[in-house]
């Protein structure tokens, strides 16, 4: 005997609540970084976890001394949030040095070939660094959506945003396309002003880099970098080191 098939209607899907207020232009800037994914967007903000990017340029240090930097491999992973810094420097006469510079939360420390060799160094100003990073900014913002606050500049809109580093305040000014073009904050008790320009997408997966980044403090250029090269979502692991681990607790 045929039996018959009764078919279900399924409701729709019910469309996101509208955005209002400051978490339109955060929305905004995470889709044009390329944080959101999926339907429905908004609960795929942040798909974006961790960048690395490669870039050659020109340095000056916390001791003042300019370098020409012939390569830095730079990795932030916003989601613990931690950084690593391998510096291929070259200084006035030729004379060559490799940097290498990790934190991981509250833990920092320099290794001489990467996750080896650790010797403790300051966290504040690397902790604070990870947020002046455009794809981390905005993370911060949605993760503190409620306590930030937006003005208008002309044409472009400037987020206020409590770091997660310290909640000291941090400045974005998204550009026309929604980018964030200009992030300022304080790190290591110094004002920095970060300038990203010549966004690409490297990977045509729609995740926007930008491909010049410049620091200014106190009036004076301190890192001016082309990049060369970004990838979406590595591998990246930053162990603290056991001789470190009480540190952290």
């Amino acid at each position: 005997m045929a039996t018959a098939s009764v078919a279900v209607a399924q409701p729709a899907p019910s469309a996101p609540p509208k955005l209002t207020g400051v978490r339109v232009p955060i929305e905004a800037a995470a889709d044009a970084l390329g944080m959101v994914r999926g339907i429905g967007g908004r609960t795929g903000n942040k798909a974006i976890v961790a960048m690395r990017f490669t870039a050659n340029g020109s340095m000056t240090d916390a001791a003042g001394k300019a370098w020409q930097v012939k390569s830095v491999i730079g990795d932030v992973a916003h989601y613990v949030p931690a950084s690593r810094l391998d510096w291929q420097l070259v200084g006035p006469g030729g004379a060559t040095e490799r940097r290498i510079e990790v934190v991981n939360g509250k833990v920092a420390w320099n290794e001489t070939t990467p996750g080896v060799g650790a010797e403790p160094a300051p966290a504040d100003a690397r902790r604070q660094a990870i947020w002046l990073a455009p794809h981390a900014v905005i993370w911060a913002a949605i993760d503190a959506a409620d306590k930030v606050t937006m003005a208008k500049e002309g044409a472009k809109t400037v987020l206020t945003i409590p770091s997660p580093a310290d909640g000291l305040p941090i400045r974005a000014t998204l550009n026309e396309k929604n980018l964030p073009e200009k992030v300022e904050a304080t790190v290591g008790g110094r004002p920095v002003e970060a300038l990203y320009s010549d966004y690409r997408d490297p990977e045509t997966y729609r995740v926007a880099f930008p491909y010049h980044i410049v620091h200014r403090s106190g009036g004076q250029t301190v890192l001016d970098l082309t990049v060369t090269d970004a990838h979406t979502n590595p591998y990246v692991v930053f162990p603290v080191p056991a001789s470190l681990k009480q540190a952290a607790k």
